[in-house]
């Protein structure tokens, strides 16, 4: 049976990432000549490119990126069922941990790995924001970049998602 959770991130990281790069191509024939690379903490830019459209992809660029990094990573828990003295876990839970079969530690990492796929729907989010906030700012339609505050998603939703992510790691431990 496929798990509700996955299958929803799925969805919601092939849709932000192909929102992301369908924005960005979109407006690239109305960027200026140069466009920012990078912005300093006040979000004034302090590193220029010319226009191209290597240069423009490159913020979808490096969210597919990530989004394929956290994918491969979660693929690759479930195999830890095999090598179960590598997952990372309180002691108590550890230890109930290692004494369940195989079989059943491959159900609870797969269930964990579900919500590694939650990361980069937070990442891409963010990047739409960020990519928003800074085509608005180098077409000048404002005055100032305001798209740092989208950094807030993954600062508070990664450490969330990881307390979630543990207690329910715990609870299927402790319901077997």
């Amino acid at each position: 049976m496929t798990c509700p959770i996955r299958v929803f991130a799925h969805v919601a990281n092939v849709v932000l990432l192909g929102f992301l790069f369908i924005f960005s191509i979109a407006v690239f024939n109305t960027l200026p000549d140069r466009i920012p690379m990078h912005y300093d903490v006040h979000g004034a830019p302090d590193r220029w490119s010319g226009t191209t459209m290597i240069s423009w992809l490159l913020v979808p660029g490096i969210a597919a990126g990530l989004t394929l990094l956290f994918y491969l990573v979660a693929l690759w828990i479930p195999a830890l069922r095999k090598r179960p003295e590598m997952v990372n876990m309180p002691a108590a839970s550890k230890k109930k941990f290692l004494a369940l079969s195989e079989e059943r530690r491959g159900k609870i990492l797969k269930g964990l790995a579900s919500y590694i796929y939650w990361f980069p729907v937070m990442v891409n989010l963010t990047m739409i924001i960020i990519r928003y906030a800074e085509y608005i700012y180098i077409t000048g339609k404002t005055e100032s970049f305001s798209g740092l505050w989208a950094i807030a998603i993954p600062v508070v939703g990664i450490p969330l998602l990881i307390i979630f992510m543990f207690r329910s790691m715990r609870q299927m431990i402790d319901e077997t």
